[in-house]
């Protein structure tokens, strides 16, 4: 959260397994910012199984 805090962003999309239930939550409360748990798609994204 500190490093979050720090950064100015819009939209946070968070892949960080199980924390990231805990960090969209505290992102969306304390920063009343959009979160989006981006769960595995970061990995499936960069294997190429989901173009953008």
């Amino acid at each position: 959260m500190r490093e979050v805090r720090q950064t100015d962003f819009d939209l946070a999309l968070v892949s960080a397994g199980i924390a990231a239930v805990i960090l969209c939550t505290r992102i969306a409360g304390e920063l009343g910012k959009a979160v989006l748990d981006f769960g595995h798609m970061a990995d499936g994204i960069v294997k190429g199984q989901y173009p953008i």
